[in-house]
């Protein structure tokens, strides 16, 4: 089917996402559906949510797609992928496609280190609010100096824990969780509330903001709010740590309303730091795709536990841009089993497409 056809097929579809779409962004509710379990031992509890950003049809389930090419998706995988293509001043079509949990949930994963582009993404934000870009020095009353793009080149191309502990002292806890997290911002299911390095990200000391000549103090920040995540700890989903990359490196392709705001450079040092990042699915991509393909991700691992990779992917051999994110459980080194399911998944995103 062509797939001009398959969107004329799936207007009743669309308009039904269209219009949950439109019920999250007016209410601004997550549905949780508590996990005892999950609660007892720190993981994320299930987190459902309609679609921040309306695809252009109706999602489509990859395991039959998957089973034609003789490959059946492993147990505890979640795959959210998209093709994404520009539309000018529209912004972008997106063509989704989902297997195990999908987009949205979260009760099967820890989102680990995934996480902190989000982070810094929040750290940006705020200092933004302010006046200042990524080049502000940042002089903490705890006693560090850096600047907030040398925090957030740490965090995302280096994983450094400590980095993204200083990003939420940045950031400020509350309002991370609040006013960056959040429907508005296009991230209704995330929540940050894990230190990972063991710093307070609770309490946020007091600030000296410089740049260009200009200085600004912030007064130190303390919160005891618990937000919507069980165990104090982090939840997000894979199409909200999948759409934080797309929005960084895709950002001259979005519509005004999904474009964050954000300083030029600050864009190219962290899509320059995304593709730096060692993304665990870089050799299934090339596999599938072919060498000249470029992987711009952020990994996540919990050893024991789960390995996360969320990216944007650009095919050049064919002229295509993906969006992919996977969840695995830690079967071994290297995160190997979201090498395999990206291969495949691409793989079966090419023959569907070749099948329009």
């Amino acid at each position: 089917m062509r797939r001009a056809d398959r969107e004329s097929a799936a207007v009743i579809g669309s308009f039904v996402l269209i219009a949950l779409t439109l019920a999250a962004a007016v209410t601004g509710v997550v549905s949780m559906e508590p996990d005892r379990s999950a609660a007892l031992s720190g993981r994320p509890a299930s987190i459902v949510i309609a679609a921040p950003v309306a695809p252009s049809r109706p999602p489509v389930l990859l395991g039959p797609v998957l089973a034609t090419q003789g490959y059946s998706l492993p147990a505890g995988v979640s795959v959210y992928a998209a093709e994404v293509i520009s539309s000018g001043d529209d912004g972008l079509r997106r063509f989704e496609y989902w297997a195990g949990d999908g987009a949205y949930g979260n009760d099967a994963f820890w989102p680990a280190s995934s996480l902190k582009l989000l982070v810094a993404l929040g750290a940006l934000d705020f200092v933004q609010s302010l006046g200042f870009t990524g080049a502000a020095v940042i002089t903490s009353g705890d006693g560090w100096t850096r600047t907030v793009r040398d925090l957030a080149e740490a965090a995302v191309k280096d994983s450094s824990n400590e980095a993204y502990d200083m990003l939420v002292q940045v950031a400020g806890f509350d309002r991370l969780n609040t006013s960056f997290l959040s429907s508005g911002k296009g991230f209704p299911a995330t929540v940050i509330q894990r230190s990972y390095s063991g710093i307070d990200i609770r309490s946020s000391p007091a600030m000296t903001i410089t740049e260009g000549g200009r200085t600004r103090t912030v007064a130190a920040r303390t919160s005891r709010v618990e937000y919507d995540c069980p165990g104090e700890g982090n939840c997000s989903s894979l199409f909200e740590m999948a759409h934080s990359v797309e929005r960084v490196v895709l950002d001259a392709d979005l519509s005004p309303g999904e474009r964050l705001d954000l300083d030029p450079q600050d864009v190219r040092a962290l899509t320059g730091n995304l593709q730096a990042a060692g993304p665990f699915m870089q050799p299934g991509v090339k596999r599938a795709l072919g060498a000249s393909a470029i992987v711009y991700g952020k990994p996540g691992w919990v050893s024991g536990a789960d390995c996360v990779d969320v990216g944007v992917v650009e095919d050049v051999r064919a002229g295509r841009t993906y969006v992919l994110g996977v969840s695995s459980p830690d079967t071994g080194p290297g995160c190997d089993l979201i090498v395999e399911v990206a291969e495949q998944v691409l793989l079966a995103i090419e023959a569907d497409n070749q099948r329009e």
